[in-house]
């Protein structure tokens, strides 16, 4: 089948920085554009300051059922808009070709997973992320919650080039549900770098057995939500097919 016209604009668009080094990659965030990790740190010195912990919190204090459900259901309600509630445009996709997700999720992200090690390492990332939430639900509601906020801004945000801004999105709202609702956004803070590290060793996987490093970065640096997102579909779709090396 030939490759759409979307789907070679967006290789040309990841290997764009292909002739950069590893070292740059890994400190990509801190040392060429320290704006989003700023951001961050002063969003997590306002949520400090200006909101309020609940008195007395349970030690173990976890959502109730009703909340873990309706964060599901909303989630599943932004997926089935592809994450489009009306803002931005096809004008606007300057950047990034994709202002679908199902069309993303389907050409792009299909496209740089075709190799049963990406798949094996992404279902391995997914399961235990997957674990981790079902230990502790404030989690999943915040993860949950934070990426329908990034995905939404997908679009919306097409035109810009700015790197890992996203990934400011997705970490300032779950540290702002973890903060109002759960009155604790640090044990956030360590689960989402730690599932940012997990991340990184798929993008080894990539840089080393795929040869699509950049694709993986790219993902990472400007499309984040959505290439979370796609790797919990991945996985959906590897446990339906049951197999790895499942026919696309």
């Amino acid at each position: 089948m030939q490759d759409s016209e979307k789907l070679r604009q967006f290789r040309v668009m990841s290997l764009a920085d292909e002739e950069q080094s590893f070292l740059h990659d890994l400190f990509v965030m801190t040392g060429s554009n320290p704006g989003p990790l700023l951001v961050v740190l002063g969003a997590m010195f306002l949520l400090l300051r200006f909101t309020t912990a609940r008195a007395s919190p349970k030690r173990n204090s976890c959502p109730s059922w009703t909340t873990v459900a309706a964060t599901l259901v909303g989630f599943q309600l932004l997926l089935s808009m592809d994450f489009d509630v009306g803002f931005g445009n096809d004008a606007s996709n300057t950047f990034k070709p994709y202002t679908n997700f199902t069309e993303f999720y389907q050409e792009a992200y299909v496209d740089a997973h075709v190799s049963y090690s990406s798949r094996l390492s992404h279902t391995l990332l997914t399961s235990t992320v997957t674990c981790i939430w079902l230990y502790d639900t404030r989690l999943l509601v915040a993860s949950l919650s934070a990426l329908g906020v990034g995905a939404v801004s997908t679009i919306p945000l097409a035109s810009s080039s700015c790197d890992f801004l996203e990934m400011m999105i997705v970490l300032v709202a779950g540290m702002l549900v973890s903060r109002v609702c759960y009155s604790n956004m640090f044990q956030w803070l360590i689960f989402f770098i730690t599932w940012m590290g997990l991340d990184y060793l798929d993008y080894l996987d990539h840089l080393m057995l795929g040869h699509n490093g950049s694709v993986a970065m790219f993902i990472g640096q400007h499309m984040l939500s959505w290439g979370l997102i796609g790797q919990m579909q991945l996985f959906l779709n590897v446990i339906r097919n049951g197999a790895i090396g499942y026919e696309l």
